[in-house]
């Protein structure tokens, strides 16, 4: 059992954090799941959703699309060199089968290297990126299903490495895979139209990550395996005004450290299983380990689009937190931007007060998800979709 509140100061932030490697895998790194609270295993199908759920790009309208979303990072504390960008592509051969493909790349700009003495070492320029494949393919009328393979590379040392003056870190790579399922289906409310949508998927399971030079110091990271489950509903009001509400629950599939603080000498599949119940608090801080997300998107003739969101990570306090959103389509084009706003004080989240942008161009529409919508919405042809 955990100690007391007064004697353990992790209880203060929901129990003992679970380390991982390569946490920016775990930001949401396009504008309109930013503007959500974050999600988007289940959201309506968008160019991004390479990110959330491959499975997605079955139900896409556009034949193919691509994105590029830049984000700032650590804004809030005055840093202006540290940036992740985020590309990311889809195109659908049929109704049936669709590929995409994305890169994460993080960029912490210089960094100067000190030894124990604070002596300097040397300047460099640490990076880390991950490089990824899918395939959808649809498995009946209204359910798809995705796999995604993905190479990852972490270098926090720029490349530098000196033993004899101290620094022993490596660059780290590992493999992982995705798993995605979606189901998506026009379901009659009332006398109103709407989809129903739901998805399921566990991104990053894969190999653990080391970045150490030396046989005695080997100490392997486990990536950031998560299982994410959620639903959403889309209503139709008319054919201006559409209204999509989205809720999501996820969980890391990462053992949690040991007592000393170390993790835990495990396979990666034992890991994942382990997850469910090794928290030092038991039942409760397992359910601790749950974390929520809710978003709203409306949208007016399907060309401005309005989000706000929720997020709810009760083991890491800066990243509680409300998110606004805003986006335009203008023919091929979206622009997405989103806003992330700290609701935990005395803890920093590297996002606060900064502004996450995505273009994203779509082409070759088919209306393969908007079954729904027989007519024009707009009498003007300035909007083209």
């Amino acid at each position: 059992m955990c100690r007391a509140a007064t004697d353990d100061p992790n209880l203060m932030i929901g129990g003992h954090p679970i380390k991982f490697a390569m946490p920016i895998l775990v930001i949401a790194p396009d504008a309109r799941a930013g503007g959500m609270g974050d999600i988007g295993v289940a959201t309506t199908p968008s160019t991004n959703d390479q990110n959330w759920n491959a499975a997605k790009y079955i139900f896409i309208e556009s034949r193919t699309g691509v994105s590029i979303s830049y984000i700032p990072w650590l804004r809030n504390i005055g840093s202006s060199n540290i940036n992740l960008f985020y590309l990311t592509g889809y195109h659908r051969f049929d109704d049936k089968n669709a590929i995409g493909a994305s890169l994460h790349f993080f960029s912490v700009g210089s960094l100067d290297l000190r030894d124990a003495n604070n002596t300097f070492l040397n300047t460099t320029n640490p990076t880390e990126w991950a490089v990824d494949f899918s395939y959808s393919r649809l498995l009946g009328d209204h359910f798809s299903m995705s796999l995604t393979g993905r190479y990852i590379r972490s270098d926090i040392s720029g490349g530098y490495t000196d033993v004899q003056r101290g620094v022993r870190i490596k660059a780290a790579s590992a493999v992982a895979a995705d798993v995605g399922l979606y189901y998506f289906r026009p379901v009659d409310w009332g006398n109103r139209d709407g989809v129903l949508s739901l998805g399921a998927a566990i991104s990053h399971i894969g190999s653990k990550m080391n970045y150490s030079i030396t046989d005695d110091e080997v100490r392997s990271y486990f990536l950031p395996t998560t299982l994410r489950i959620g639903g959403a509903w889309t209503a139709n009001f008319n054919d201006r005004h559409d209204l999509a509400v989205n809720l999501e629950l996820s969980k890391y599939l990462v053992p949690s450290p040991e007592a000393s603080g170390a993790i835990p000498n495990v396979d990666i599949f034992q890991g994942m299983l382990q997850s469910f119940y090794d928290a030092p608090g038991g039942f409760s801080e397992e359910m601790q380990e749950i974390m929520l997300g809710a978003g709203l998107e409306y949208t007016y003739i399907r060309h401005f689009m309005a989000r706000a969101g929720y997020y709810h990570d009760t083991k890491s306090p800066n990243r509680k937190y409300f998110t606004v959103g805003a986006g335009i389509r203008y023919q091929i084009y979206t622009l997405d931007l989103a806003y992330l706003i700290p609701t935990f004080s005395g803890f920093t989240n590297p996002l606060a007060n900064t502004i996450r942008i995505t273009l994203s161009v779509d082409f070759g529409q088919t209306g393969r998800s908007r079954p729904l919508r027989t007519g024009t919405t707009n009498g003007s042809d300035f909007f083209t979709y």
